[in-house]
């Protein structure tokens, strides 16, 4: 085996995998995993979707104090294990949740690709209807194509490595993923 960093942060669009490429790496490199998102709620009794709708802010500001709590605190009870963490597809958009990101020793930023109409395809297959931002807008398509190339393109600025997962199952994102870290190791 080789050495984990002591946080590996999976960022990228709405709906391209980073949950499920989370629990899969957790199980295979034996460490810790989490969802931001799914500890905002835990933590709050509110879904991200909720807060949103109580404003932007209001969710955002509840991203920052979960993402903190995650690396100040959760991180520095267990310094021996690892955690792999997958944040919200809007991450990239909380310069708060930002800064603690980059800044934050031993963390690895790893952005995960994907085409604009694949996460599109991928929101409408859901079923949780669209996120409140994109109902709003006269052409929600449209809205969510410009949000995604925007996103994808400031995740991939704050990255270590870009994996493009169009054509990826959630088992071969998680190989990938594996072999960037031994890479770079």
């Amino acid at each position: 085996m080789f050495k984990l960093p002591k946080i590996i942060v999976l960022v990228g669009p709405k709906n391209c995998g980073k949950s499920i490429a989370a629990f899969i790496l957790r199980d295979r490199l034996q460490c810790r995993g989490a969802d931001l998102d799914s500890i905002i709620e835990k933590r709050t009794g509110k879904s991200p979707r909720e807060l949103y709708l109580e404003g932007p802010e209001v969710f955002r500001h509840e991203e920052a104090e979960k993402l903190h709590f995650v690396l100040k605190k959760e991180l520095c009870t267990t310094k021996e294990t690892s955690l792999v963490l997958a944040t919200g597809g809007g991450i990239i958009d909380n310069q708060a949740a930002v800064d603690m990101l980059i800044q934050f020793e031993g963390a690895v930023i790893i952005c995960l690709e994907l085409n604009a109409e694949t996460a599109w395809r991928r929101i409408e297959k859901s079923g949780d209807g669209l996120p409140p931002f994109l109902a709003e807008q006269e052409d929600p398509q449209a809205a969510h194509c410009a949000l995604h190339t925007r996103r994808t393109a400031a995740c991939k600025e704050i990255a270590h490595v870009t994996i493009n997962v169009d054509d990826k199952q959630p088992n071969e994102t998680a190989d990938a993923v594996i072999e960037y870290l031994k890479t770079r190791n």
